[in-house]
């Protein structure tokens, strides 16, 4: 079986290189797309909100995606995830990780760039609106560690939007800050 899984990546792998050489080109990338899974790991993708302080998992929203697109939902309390927020987390060789929304089957995917960027769940095929960097940001009083998701596609970050009167909260795309905005800080909660 893995060695199946691994013949579909390369040849996905190979299609996505030949697909995207003149987007990476454009972008002053010349090096091609690994398809090399380095690890993978059940996660929720948690926003702790902007009273994210210590212990306040209340106020916790996960990842998830419903009808309307990709959306952020509240947390059942603490640092459960639930399955409909629960994602794989593929590190890929080079240090981009592909986010599969277990439920769906579909992984987390950049569109546009801009004040017309946005995410959307769509086939996996690990191209490079697929890959999302995860530079560190820092670690709380609880030892939790924060992180941003940027899309290698656009270089913006996935970010939670204003939170609806159910608590949900649609998935933006932001310029990425170097002030560390809260809207834009997740942490990998284990889903085990």
């Amino acid at each position: 079986t893995a060695v199946v899984v691994l013949a579909v990546l390369a040849a996905v792998g190979a299609l996505a290189i030949t697909h995207l050489g003149s987007h990476n080109v454009a972008q002053g990338r010349h090096d091609p797309l690994s398809s090399k899974i380095t690890s993978q790991q059940a996660v929720g993708l948690a926003n702790l909100g902007q009273t994210g302080q210590p212990g306040s998992g209340k106020s916790a929203a996960l990842l998830s995606a419903s009808m309307g697109g990709v959306i952020f939902t509240p947390s059942s309390g603490g640092e459960n995830v639930q399955s409909s927020q629960q994602w794989q987390a593929d590190a890929m060789a080079g240090g981009q990780f592909v986010l599969l929304f277990t439920s769906e089957g579909k992984c987390l995917t950049a569109l546009g760039s801009g004040g017309q960027a946005t995410t959307e769940l769509a086939s996996c095929d690990s191209a490079l609106d697929q890959r999302w960097t995860h530079p560190f940001e820092g670690t709380d009083g609880m030892g939790r560690d924060y992180w941003q998701l940027r899309s290698a596609s656009n270089g913006q970050c996935l970010a939670i939007g204003t939170a609806g009167s159910g608590g949900e909260a649609v998935a933006e795309m932001q310029h990425c800050s170097a002030t560390k905005p809260w809207q834009q800080l997740v942490i990998f909660w284990s889903a085990f």
